[in-house]
């Protein structure tokens, strides 16, 4: 079984699946994700599920909006059986320019930000509870992201140049603002 952790309205499943239960808190998104997936409404502080039921657990754009995200990643290791994956898309602190934007914005989506991280940081946190099997930077294209917190399109000249800071990252490493983490269980010490 699938748990799709932080599911909004299930953008990234088809057709309905029973294999998937999406959580969320949103009863609106949520209301939109049942024709997609099963779809339970709780805290991902707090996941009403057994232990150990889950063989792939997916989070994308989560735990920002979490107040002890810390609680939530132990939930999702509690629920993830011992041959289980876990993969975390997160925004991090790693582009100045998003740095900037996420604090001046303070939500994403109507969705208050509470907590921040760098890519290191979260690797550092993950690290405690799951083994790290790969991790993927994303480089940022800052202004069609500034613009996308206050629900904005880009003109396409600022586009061009947006395109030409997100090869510069891609080249040198140096910024990036989203990180791709896969990782699977760490046995708990007895």
């Amino acid at each position: 079984m699938i748990l799709d952790f932080g599911c909004g309205s299930g953008p990234v499943w088809g057709k309905r699946t029973e294999e998937v239960i999406g959580v969320d808190t949103n009863i609106a998104r949520l209301s939109i994700a049942k024709n997609r997936v099963q779809v339970v409404c709780c805290d991902g502080r707090f996941l009403p599920f057994k232990d150990h039921v889950f063989q792939i657990v997916i989070s994308e754009s989560v735990l920002e909006h979490i107040h002890g995200y810390r609680e939530a990643l132990l939930e999702i290791r509690r629920v993830m059986n011992n041959n289980g994956r876990f993969r975390l898309v997160q925004p991090v602190d790693n582009d100045p320019i998003f740095f900037v934007a996420r604090r001046v914005a303070g939500t994403w989506n109507r969705d208050k930000i509470h907590s921040k991280f760098t890519s290191g940081y979260l690797i550092h946190v993950l690290s405690g509870a799951f083994r790290i099997v790969s991790v993927s930077y994303l480089p940022n294209s800052p202004i069609v992201g500034i613009l996308g917190f206050f629900n904005r399109k880009t003109p396409r000249v600022l586009s061009t140049l947006d395109r030409l800071y997100k090869m510069f990252c891609q080249t040198t490493g140096v910024f990036h603002w989203e990180v791709a983490i896969e990782a699977s269980v760490l046995p708990l010490a007895a």
